[in-house]
């Protein structure tokens, strides 16, 4: 699991999944989180919380969707803080924690770095102080390595659409002539505002609904503008974890956002 946002905004979460140390992308899940923004303990609650709960549900029904089923690991991208919070949300829902048939949960985690030398990549586990420091080029770090990385960014991939559809919303609401069924197949059509600000007018004038007044109104308005940077997301350090949880309610119904995969 990985949260991403930037400057607090936006803030969504990746689930990602590995069977036998191999990506199984059929069972990726993404979130928008719901109850906070700013801070990714409290995202981190929120997310393990829903998926838990989705798992109770499949696991109630004889056809249920095998991408919720009951890990064997867990794997948190942090160290101790955003993993104490994951253990919070698995103990609060009354998920059992390790044992034969519970659920084992790591945080991973890189060491700030160190004078002379690069940091390493830590273990962080449950009720045991000490980190684990995992030797470069080991199996260990590049089963683990891979399961962190595909969830960092599958989470920004995530994020960076996001932006990227609520950005053309707003920028296009304020060109004359440009309604909401014109924004949606703009959207559709190039996907991103800088496709949008890069088309020409004859490629603007194709799209569906447009016409050659529209594209030259849409291409005037961006020529107006100071180009648009590419902000990469961040992943910011969060506040405090003992403020952190935030309600999620028992009957809050399932967010279609979970069902997406890629």
């Amino acid at each position: 699991f990985d949260i991403a946002h930037i400057q607090g905004t936006e803030t969504v979460a990746s689930m990602v999944t590995f069977i036998d140390g191999v990506p199984a992308r059929a069972f990726y899940r993404k979130f928008k989180i719901r109850s906070v923004d700013n801070n990714d303990f409290a995202a981190m609650y929120e997310v393990l919380t829903r998926r838990f709960k989705r798992q109770r549900k499949e696991d109630s029904d004889s056809e249920g969707d095998d991408a919720w089923a009951h890990p064997d690991l867990l794997v948190i991208d942090g160290g101790k803080g955003q993993l104490g919070m994951a253990v919070a949300a698995l103990a609060d829902l009354g998920v059992k924690l390790g044992g034969d048939t519970g659920v084992e949960i790591i945080g991973l985690a890189k060491e700030r770095e160190l004078d002379g030398g690069a940091a390493p990549d830590r273990i962080y586990r449950r009720n045991i102080k000490d980190s684990i420091p995992l030797r470069a080029n080991s199996p260990e770090l590049y089963v683990l390595a891979r399961i962190r990385d595909e969830a960092h960014r599958f989470a920004n991939t995530f994020h960076r659409d996001r932006r990227s559809k609520q950005t053309l919303r707003s920028e296009l609401d304020t060109i004359p002539g440009i309604g909401l069924t014109r924004r949606k197949k703009l959207l559709k059509a190039f996907g991103s505002v800088r496709d949008v600000r890069r088309a020409s007018v004859d490629d603007l004038a194709k799209v569906p609904g447009m016409t050659r007044k529209a594209a030259e109104e849409i291409a005037s308005y961006f020529a107006a503008q100071p180009a648009m940077p590419d902000a990469d997301v961040e992943v910011t350090q969060p506040g405090d974890a003992a403020e952190a949880i935030p309600h999620v309610p028992e009957d809050e119904p399932i967010d279609p956002i979970d069902e997406l995969i890629t």
